[in-house]
Order: structure tokens, then C-alpha cells, then sequence
């Protein structure tokens, strides 16, 4: 009885130690379990900060990437615009060159003469020739101002050769109207010579017919005294008539 009591508690101690043991087996291995977890919670904490700081990285580079491409595509944007403002101002000039140069020959065309006007076209027209395609969108208004040129300059050749006809016919017919005063005034003198020498003669007429009437003639009769006075007064009438023509054409 005391070895079945002894084999008794060898085994309930056997059982006991099982037991301890047992437990000490699950309580290692939930703290294995709970090391894994914990160390399954850093490995993932850990790959979580990681993958923080990749993506903060990346989002940094990314940053720097976009800025540096932003300073590229805008240096390249100035770097256009310059070129653009530099073509279009040397386009500018070239338009200015182009339209002067044909403007002057446009201006020599307007001056011309009828003996000038001929060359001074086709040198207009040469120049045209040349430059007008560097005109840009002054082309059409030089274009358009080189025929209004050439149209201003035949008539003002024709205006000046009419003026210059008008100014010959004017010069002509006074001319002819100083020739035919010339006559006129030609044949009135030879009528007033015509009319002074009539008067004269009146004069010398009533001088002789009074020459009996003077005290230095002998003593006429009154009939010869009666006869004289009658061609006195005669003499007088006829001379002072005379004296009146002349007096009458003179006015």
C-alpha cells in the first residue's frame, strides 16, 4: 500500500512536472509568440517608416525635378521670347530699309518731269523689284502709293503743260492785242496828225484872212472890210471846229 501511495504521488508529481512543464512550454511559446508579433509590428513599423521616407524622397525629388524642369522650360520660354523680340525687331528694320528706299524713288517719281518721268518708272520698278518682298504688310499701301504716285505725276505733268499752253496763248494774244493797239494807236496818231494839220491849216486860213483887218495894212473899204470879217468868222468857225476834232479824238 505504501508503494502504490509512493507510485501514486511519483506520478501525480510526474503529472505535476508535466503540467509545469507544459505550461512552461505555452508560456514560452506565447512569448515566443508575442516576441514574433512584436517583432512582426517593428518589421512592419519599420518597412511602414521606410516606405514614409521613400515616398517623402520621392516626393522631394519629384519636388526638385518639377522646379528644375520649371526654371528649364522657363529660361527656354525667355530664351524664345528674346529671339522672337529680336527677329521681329530686325524684321522691323527691314521693313523700314525696304519702304524708305522704295518711298524716296516713289517721291522722285511724283517730281518728275514729262522728259524725267519715263526713267524715273522703271528705277521705281527695279527698286520694286528688289525690295517690295521685304515690305512685309507695308507691301500692299507701297504698292498701292507707287501707282498713285505715278498717277500724280501725269497729272501734274499734264496740269503744267496746260498751265504752260494757257501761259503761251495768254502771252500770244497779248501779243497780238499789243500789236493791234500798237496799229491802233498808230492810225489815231496819223488821224490826230491828219486832225492838227486840218487845224493848222484852219489856223493859217484865219491868220491869212485876217491879215487885211491888221493896222499894218492899208485902209480898206467897208464893203472890202464887211467881205473880210464874213471869211474871218469863217476862217474862225472851220479852225475852231478843227481844234475840236483834235481835242474830241484826244479824249
Amino acid at each position: 500500500q505504501q508503494e502504490q501511495q509512493r507510485q501514486q504521488q511519483e506520478q501525480q508529481r510526474q503529472q505535476q512536472e508535466q503540467q509545469r512543464q507544459e505550461l512552461m512550454r505555452q508560456q514560452q511559446l506565447r512569448q515566443q509568440q508575442e516576441q514574433q508579433q512584436r517583432a512582426q509590428q517593428q518589421a512592419a513599423m519599420r518597412a511602414k517608416q521606410e516606405e514614409m521616407r521613400r515616398k517623402q524622397q520621392e516626393e522631394m525629388q519629384r519636388k526638385a525635378e518639377e522646379q528644375k524642369r520649371k526654371l528649364e522650360e522657363m529660361n527656354k520660354k525667355r530664351m524664345e521670347d528674346m529671339k522672337k523680340a529680336a527677329e521681329e525687331k530686325r524684321r522691323q528694320q527691314e521693313e523700314q530699309r525696304a519702304s524708305t528706299a522704295i518711298r524716296k524713288l516713289i517721291i522722285k517719281v511724283r517730281q518728275s518731269t514729262e522728259e524725267t518721268l519715263a526713267g524715273n518708272q522703271q528705277e521705281m520698278a527695279e527698286i520694286m523689284s528688289k525690295e517690295l518682298h521685304n515690305c512685309g504688310a507695308q507691301a500692299a499701301k507701297i504698292r498701292e502709293e507707287a501707282t498713285q504716285g505715278v498717277e500724280a505725276a501725269k497729272k501734274r505733268i499734264q496740269e503744267l503743260a496746260e498751265k504752260a499752253k494757257k501761259e503761251q496763248e495768254r502771252k500770244e494774244q497779248l501779243a497780238k492785242a499789243q500789236a493791234e493797239a500798237q496799229a491802233k494807236a498808230e492810225k489815231l496818231i496819223e488821224e490826230l496828225a491828219e486832225k492838227v494839220t486840218t487845224a493848222e491849216e484852219a489856223v493859217a486860213a484865219l491868220n491869212k484872212a485876217a491879215e487885211p483887218l491888221t493896222p499894218e495894212g492899208d485902209v480898206m473899204k467897208l464893203e472890202a472890210v464887211t467881205k473880210t470879217t464874213a471869211a474871218v468868222e469863217k476862217a474862225t468857225e472851220e479852225a475852231n471846229a478843227a481844234l475840236k476834232a483834235c481835242l474830241d479824238f484826244t479824249r
